[in-house]
């Protein structure tokens, strides 16, 4: 029986007749063209279209990659040499057959390279070209890929750069490069390291010259996590493109510079903020990575609750005061203020702003750039865009007593005023701008809201397992324990939707202060900041820590990443103990009461009468906890650690003789746990397995250098890692293992 064709397959799907004629004729044209290429070269259809027609026309099932975890020693048997070359991903085996995703299932050739490699049947599955290369360049070391990158740099050429200055970002064009040769080494690596950033997520890259190589982490989520080792000598030639692109003074490595350029990956436009700064070891840089998609950000994608968003949005109808978004650096100020700006954007209104700098380019508003040099500052340009009579202003950042006075004064005189301020609650914002002598009349007519804002992970809803909350977890916020009826979560094992971290993409919590006469009257007569935190709350106003908790309850966030980013210490106890229900004791609860065990007088003299070398196992996830007890319960006994503090006064305690370490732990990481164990003398000479799923070259040294003994990456043999903690214990003194 005759298999469909392509083309007909794709008809049925929806392609028209006219773009399959064009790519039959571009076929006649340039032999050799496979129609599902040609299709995708006219725009007709997608890559995964093309690829669920193929599976469909050869019988075999279609996945998407995104969805599926990868086995890393599958991975590695293959090698990603023969992976680029005929495109190609190993997923699972099971009884000597090797599932793999192929862009092109009938090349024989492909498959009897895998057999040959793989020492098994292979039984091929269709995913989309695009999807494999990208699970390439994710799943195979990002330090493989530079270290190709610079092999053809001389050794005379390791500090020069190679100068255009757009960046349109290409990965098939630069996997033609390394495998074809003559790349353009620092050109390319960066290329290389951008895609990366933006594939991933990253709001900024950072580039740290290190006495053993240029160690390069990204900002995910918010949290920097670290992603390849370069070699020391990549740092010149790759701070020196940088600058290129810039357009900063390449010669000059002796004060800091900055600079911006822009990059196209995907039919979007990034923009690039570059700062390079002299350091120890050579010169920092760090590239920010804007998505201008932001601006067109609706303020109800962020997370605001209903109640407080139609509240949000009166304000903004307001003919004229002042609106604040506060919270500390990376919390979404800017994010907030500029979905506002795009909602009040409209011909009937004049709007300008002022920035530090001008992060992204809006249509239909006056944007000023701060120039201290030639005295443009927030101040000055302020007085001077009055006289332009805008409707709206907008400025960046209210930095000190003159911007300060200047906004309140242009809020009381018929114009809406929006800022951000660095303070930590709504009320705080009132107390922040008395300090800064904005007197209390003005002060008290100008402010007419103010929103405090965090960003918190949301839990991976792929990985994430169900949770009741204990109340240590309460105690880690600093409030007693409230109930939580909902679907609570925590971070599971990871998986490749949330990159092996447990969370993926970010939610706004919010807290908004409407300012009512009662509370303006109470800033006008200089009332305390208790005295405005009970007229706020009498007027409505609902916490952080309570929005907070909305947003656990629904499955979006955890109790740990609020503890990481609230500080119930802000706020009066009567005030959060009317808005939890609860009683709050004066003093916040200690993160450790609930848990800690009893110190011992002397733990350095415990006596060890043991029949049995202990381990104590440490990760917060509990189906890992259970399979590594399970597989050394017959040669030790076990004690459990959740997270990364009660790991350690576990072993300050127990003074275990094996100790397995998860990387990506609550309150400590890992690392920091190793480095803390290693210095204190009682736990120094304790072996340190680490567990982790990331187990590319430059984290597994990073893990070395915090002092572990050993590391062994997710998802583990139980065989190997029994031997290599019974290996491990013989160094303690269980020579009988």
């Amino acid at each position: 029986m005759s298999r469909p064709l392509l083309g007909r397959i794709l008809q049925d799907r929806g392609l028209d007749d006219e773009p399959l004629r064009q790519a039959l004729h571009l076929q006649q044209r340039e032999p050799g063209t496979r129609l599902g290429v040609a299709l995708v070269q006219l725009g007709a259809v997608t890559e995964e279209d093309v690829a669920e027609a193929l599976a469909v026309q050869s019988g075999l099932a279609y996945v998407a990659l995104e969805s599926i975890r990868l086995d890393p020693a599958l991975l590695w048997k293959l090698g990603q040499r023969l992976a680029e070359r005929h495109q190609v991903v190993p997923l699972t085996e099971e009884r000597g057959e090797v599932r793999v995703a192929m862009a092109d299932p009938r090349n024989l050739d492909a498959i009897r390279d895998l057999e040959f490699a793989l020492k098994a049947r292979i039984a091929p599955v269709v995913s989309s070209p695009r999807q494999i290369r990208r699970a390439i360049r994710l799943h195979y070391g990002a330090e493989a890929m530079a270290a190709r990158l610079l092999a053809g740099v001389p050794a005379e050429l390791r500090s020069m750069a190679v100068a255009p200055t757009s960046l349109d970002l290409d990965p098939a064009r630069l996997a033609d490069h390394v495998q074809r040769g003559g790349h353009r080494s620092y050109t390319d690596l960066l290329d290389f390291l951008l895609i990366n950033a933006i594939e991933r997520g990253a709001s900024d890259v950072h580039l740290e010259p290190q006495p053993t190589g240029v160690r390069v982490r990204m900002r995910i989520d918010g949290m920097l996590r670290e992603t390849l080792l370069l070699p020391e000598w990549a740092a010149d030639g790759l701070a020196s493109r940088i600058k290129v692109i810039g357009q900063m003074d390449v010669t000059e490595r002796r004060r800091p510079q900055d600079g911006q350029s822009t990059a196209r990956y995907g039919g979007y436009e990034f923009q690039l903020r570059l700062a390079v700064m002299p350091s120890q070891h050579g010169e920092s840089v760090v590239i920010r990575v804007l998505d201008a998609r932001v601006i067109r950000a609706s303020l109800s994608d962020l997370g605001w609750s209903d109640h407080a968003l139609k509240a949000w949005y009166r304000l903004l109808a307001k003919p004229r005061g002042l609106l604040l978004a506060v919270g500390p650096t990376g919390s979404g100020k800017s994010t907030t203020l500029y979905a506002s700006i795009h909602r009040l954007n409209q011909e009937t209104a004049s709007i300008v702003t002022i920035e530090d700098p001008v992060e992204y380019s809006l249509d239909g508003i006056t944007q000023v750039q701060v120039n201290d040099k030639v005295g443009i500052t927030f101040a000055s340009s302020l007085k001077a865009m009055l006289r332009q009579d805008p409707n709206i202003v907008v400025i960046g950042e209210i930095r000190d007593a003159e911007t300060a006075g200047a906004a309140a004064e242009a809020s009381t005189t018929g114009h809406l005023v929006l800022s951000t301020l660095h303070t930590g609650t709504a009320v705080g914002a009132i107390t922040r701008l008395s300090d800064l002598d904005v007197v209390p009349y003005m002060l008290g007519t100008a402010i007419a809201g103010v929103v405090s804002q965090r960003l918190v992970r949301k839990v991976c809803p792929d990985c994430s397992l169900p949770h009741q909350p204990t109340d240590e977890d309460f105690a880690r916020i600093g409030i007693p324990p409230v109930t939580l009826e909902g679907d609570v979560r925590r971070p599971g094992g990871g998986c490749p939707v949330c990159q092996y971290s447990g969370y993926a993409g970010r939610v706004g919590i919010y807290e908004l202060l409407v300012a009512s006469n009662a509370f303006g009257e109470l800033v006008q007569a200089g009332a305390t900041e208790s005295d405005l935190w009970e007229q706020a709350h009498a007027d409505g106003l609902v916490p952080l820590i309570v929005d907070g908790l909305e947003k656990v309850r629904t499955a979006q966030t955890t109790l740990e990443e609020l503890s990481r980013v609230v500080s119930v210490t802000d706020y009066p106890p009567a005030v959060l103990a009317k808005a939890l229900g609860v009683a709050v004791p004066e003093a916040p609860l200690a993160a450790s009461s609930a848990a800690r065990a009893p110190e011992p007088a002397e733990p350095a003299k415990m006596e060890r009468r043991r029949e049995r070398p202990l381990v104590l196992i440490a990760d917060d996830a509990e189906e890992i906890l259970q399979v590594v007890e399970l597989t050394l319960e017959d040669d030790f006994d076990v004690i459990k650690a959740a997270d990364g503090v009660e790991a350690l006064e576990q072993a300050a305690y127990h003074q275990p003789d094996l100790i397995v370490l998860d990387v990506m732990m609550p309150r400590k990481t890992g690392y920091e746990v190793c480095e803390a164990l290693k210095v204190n003398e009682q736990t120094a000479s304790v072996p340190v397995l680490m567990l982790s799923a990331r187990g590319e070259k430059a984290h597994v040294k990073e893990g070395f250098h915090a002092g572990a003994d050993d590391y062994l990456p997710k998802p583990f043999d139980p065989e190997e890692l029994l031997l290599r903690a019974r290996a491990l214990a013989r160094r303690s003194g269980w020579r009988d293992l």
